[in-house]
């Protein structure tokens, strides 16, 4: 009888020790789950990122028209996308573009691109979100321009408040 319950704690005893052992090396702290996929994103092309389906803030860096600039875009996957660049457009500090339920809206922060308008709609009919439509032409720009991290999602990014108007709206507006 004593022979058994020896046996039986040693047996408990290594089912424990290996436990916390297993435990040990395959729980993931946050920074442990940041890092892998900062290990992901690394490298990647601007598609490439998108095709991984996960949210990103992004930071690339190009030239337009001779001047340097960094371009904000916030993505969740293929499903929305949304691009901010400072200081080209006198009439607000930041041009927006958001891409939704295939549909671009472009408006600005801090002024109106349009007289009466916050925000212009331009339906994406001919395109699905999944296949064809692939949001504006990164293609050229090296992935060491593109600087990505997982970002929490905040649906609020991708919001249009305000006056939403479509592109029949703006040239009614201008004619009148």
């Amino acid at each position: 009888m004593d022979q058994k319950l020896i046996l039986i704690i040693l047996v408990l005893g290594l089912i424990v020790i290996f436990g916390y052992y297993f435990l040990s090396i395959t729980t993931s702290t946050p920074d442990d789950i940041n890092q892998t996929l900062q290990n992901e994103i690394a490298g990647k092309n601007f598609e490439t990122l998108r095709a991984l389906g996960i949210p990103l803030e992004c930071d690339i860096s190009t030239s337009i028209q001779n001047r340097s600039i960094t371009l904000k875009i916030y993505m969740r996957g293929r499903e929305e996308l949304r691009t901010e660049l400072q200081g080209l457009n006198p009439k607000c500090n930041s041009s927006l573009s958001v891409f939704k339920s295939n549909t671009h809206y472009l408006g600005c922060i801090g002024g109106k691109m349009f007289q009466d308008c916050d925000w212009v709609s331009i339906p994406q009919n001919n395109y699905t979100i999944n296949s064809t439509y692939q949001g504006p032409d990164l293609s050229g720009i090296p992935p060491s321009k593109i600087d990505c991290r997982p970002w929490l999602y905040d649906p609020s990014k991708f919001a249009t408040p305000g006056k939403v108007c479509s592109m029949e709206d703006l040239f009614k507006n201008f004619l009148s």
